[in-house]
Order: structure tokens, then sequence, then C-alpha cells
């Protein structure tokens, strides 16, 4: 489990212990809960049942709450402690295939009882959630980051317009093209639209969405800033850069053996 603005190694840490004694206490309740698959949910308990948990089986899952996705779900973490609650879950979504265990409530209840891994499993998610607000209020006010979604086939970025934003592929895929011709490829994880922005240049390639996608965009200034002060944001960049340079010099290499 982690929060897709995670900027500390120890809120990291604390979400691996999360979804750690979620699987431990996964692997011990298994065989009460049935198997459900699905190729990509818009609203997960809008859609099934909302009288059940989930363990996630395989895929990835976001929380999304305001249009707005806050953490990820990964394989073996449990999906559904607010709703054993009585509080509803933020909105839950998959933009690919994923495999759930689902148990309901009851089952849950009587198998959880006095359950040492349970215990630890709320123990480590009460450690987790605490770091995030203290996490948060420390640095709410230091960022302007943003997130927007993409439907399959609209325009991230557009060639030639002007640059004031850096953007982080949270979810999707996305394809980049340089006068209508496809040159590259943009995967979670992976920071564009900074070559232009650093060089304060009209943007030299347009970013389509291939499926959907959702994006974390910085204005310029906010991530010279994290470049500075994160080395992990300029470790990123730098690979990603290094991707793209090392995809040019195939092609390169391609239309010359083809000349």
């Amino acid at each position: 489990m982690r929060f897709i603005n995670s900027t500390t190694d120890r809120l990291q840490a604390l979400g691996a212990n999360v979804t750690q004694s979620s699987a431990k206490l996964y692997d011990a309740i298994k065989m009460l809960c049935d198997s459900v698959k699905f190729a990509y949910i818009d609203d997960l308990y809008r859609e099934f049942d909302g009288d059940f948990l989930y363990f996630v089986e395989s895929g990835e899952l976001e929380a999304v709450t305001d249009d707005r996705p806050i953490y990820h779900f990964e394989t073996g973490d449990l999906i559904g402690i607010q709703v054993l609650s009585g509080f509803p879950e933020p909105v839950i979504r998959s933009d690919g295939p994923a495999t759930l265990a689902q148990i309901s409530k009851k089952r849950f209840r009587d198998a959880a009882a006095g359950s040492a891994h349970f215990k630890e499993y709320l123990m480590q998610i009460s450690a987790f959630f605490a770091e995030a607000c203290c996490h948060g209020l420390d640095t709410q006010n230091e960022t302007h980051t943003s997130f927007k979604s993409f439907k399959q086939g609209e325009v991230i970025i557009r060639e030639g317009d002007t640059a004031d934003e850096v953007f982080d592929l949270i979810s999707g895929e996305a394809s980049v093209y340089v006068k209508d011709q496809l040159v590259g490829k943009v995967g979670p994880n992976e920071i564009f639209g900074a070559m232009a922005a650093l060089t304060k240049t009209p943007r030299t390639a347009t970013v389509i969405a291939d499926r959907p996608c959702t994006v974390m965009s910085a204005p310029m200034d906010e991530f010279i800033f994290l470049i500075r002060n994160q080395p992990r944001t300029c470790l990123a960049l730098m690979e990603n850069m290094a991707k793209q340079i090392l995809e040019l010099n195939n092609k390169l290499v391609d239309v010359m053996q083809k000349s």
C-alpha cells in the first residue's frame, strides 16, 4: 500500500509493512474467500456488493477522492476496512486487469476476531495513516501539484504549446508523437514534459492517452524545487531522459541502416 504522492522513505516503509501484514492475514483466511476477476473497474463498491472486503491477488487498484487518486492497493493489500466499520470506502478503481479475493463482512469478522494477524494489520495501517497525516500537515502549503484524468485518445500535451508544467504519469499509458509520427511511449511513474519546461521552449511533442490516464502536474518552479530537494525526483528525471535518448539513438540507427 502506498500513497501516490509519497515523498518520504518512512511513509513508503510503513506502506510496505501494511501490505506485508495484510498478506499474512490473507494467507490465514484465504480458504474462506472467493476469487473475482475483471479487465478494469470504475468503482468497486458501486459495481460489486458493498457487503464484502477484498484482498488484492493480482493487479493494482487506486483509491480516489474528489476525482483525485490518493493511494494504491497492491498485491496482498486488504480493501474495505472502512466498510467493516460502517463507513463508505473512497472510490476504488483499476485501469487494468485485476483479481480480488472476496469475503463477506460477517465471515471476515468471525475469522479475524482475536487473530494476531488482524491485530498486527490494524497497528500497521494506523501507523501508516498517522504518518501520512503528519506528512500532509507538514507539506500541504509547500506544493501546488494537481491530479488530472484523461480519457483514451485525449491529448495530454500538444506540440507547439507553451510549457509551464511538468507531468508524472500515475496510471495508464500514453504515446508520444512528433509531427504526427510515433516516437515513444510513456508508462506509469515516468516524468514527461520536462525538457520543454526546463529549456523554456514550446512543447516539442504531443502526448496522447492510449487508455484512461491519471497524471500529476507540477508548476515549473515547484518541479525545480523538487529536483533540488528530492534526489528520487532527480533520479527519475535522469532515467526518463536516458531512456528517451536511447530510444532516439535506436531509431536513428534503424533509419541509417534502411537508407
